[in-house]
């Protein structure tokens, strides 16, 4: 799988994929549009074809590398608010729920990032 270029113009869209003003998916919905449209179909496919969720770990070094650096998971963007809001405070930890949940997404299966989704700090005390 090939990694996404830095400052790739799919990523700074506004509005129908759900990114904001700087390229930073404000939720997991918006993260998995982003990868819908910045990613190659074979790349998709790739994904796809895993056996399970828990081998998305491949990708950690290289895609989750650039997750955490371009979507700003190490310093204060809406996504990392997003992420500390549902008491997930390391940026490998948030970058690795991306990927697995993202697994899910391509499997039809919505019920685990949905219910993720719903979940805050403070509901969940």
């Amino acid at each position: 799988m090939t990694r996404p270029e830095s400052g790739n113009s799919k990523l700074k869209k506004t509005g129908k994929d759900r990114t904001s003003a700087a390229g930073v998916p404000p939720d997991l919905r918006g993260c998995f549009i982003a990868f819908d449209a910045l990613l190659t179909p074979s790349d998709i496919e790739s994904i796809r074809s895993l056996p399970a969720r828990e081998n998305m770990k491949i990708h950690f070094h290289g895609f989750g590398t650039w997750i955490r650096n371009e979507w700003g998971l190490w310093n204060g963007s809406v996504l990392q608010k997003y992420f500390l809001e549902r008491d997930v405070k390391h940026a490998d930890r948030m970058s690795v729920l991306i990927l697995e949940y993202y697994y899910d997404w391509l499997h039809g299966d919505h019920e685990k990032w949905m219910k993720f989704d719903q979940k805050t700090y403070l509901t969940s005390l």
